[in-house]
């Protein structure tokens, strides 16, 4: 996802993209058994949480046709952002969904018609 220049021969072509970036702000002491199995970088995201899915959701705005749908896990905390930052990037039918404890876990948008 750093790439900005990523599957550049399928922009705008793609019906669905679904993620889950790390997506942890760095600031936060996790519990030590989510690194047992995990390298740090599969978890945070820069301090706020927000550098891998800014560049997720610039992507799937990039690659999605009109009407295609993007699905991205993210932090239940910064709910509002993830939110925000997702209608900023031309998509519309921004919901977000819980899991299964009721934290917001993940959203679900369509891309707006550009």
């Amino acid at each position: 996802m750093a790439d900005p220049d990523l599957l550049a021969e399928l922009d705008g072509t793609v019906d669905l993209v679904t993620a889950n970036p790390p997506y942890v702000p760095e600031r936060l002491v996790i519990p030590a058994e989510w690194s047992v199995h995990q390298p740090a970088q599969a978890i945070y995201s820069g301090w706020d949480g927000l550098t891998v899915p800014r560049a997720v959701v610039a992507t799937a705005a990039r690659l999605l046709k009109d009407g295609g749908v993007l699905a991205m896990e993210h932090y239940d905390a910064i709910v509002d952002e993830i939110v925000e930052l997702v209608r900023s990037a031309g998509f519309e039918s921004v919901t977000s969904h819980v899991d299964h404890d009721g934290f917001p876990r993940y959203v679900i948008a369509r891309r707006a018609a550009r």
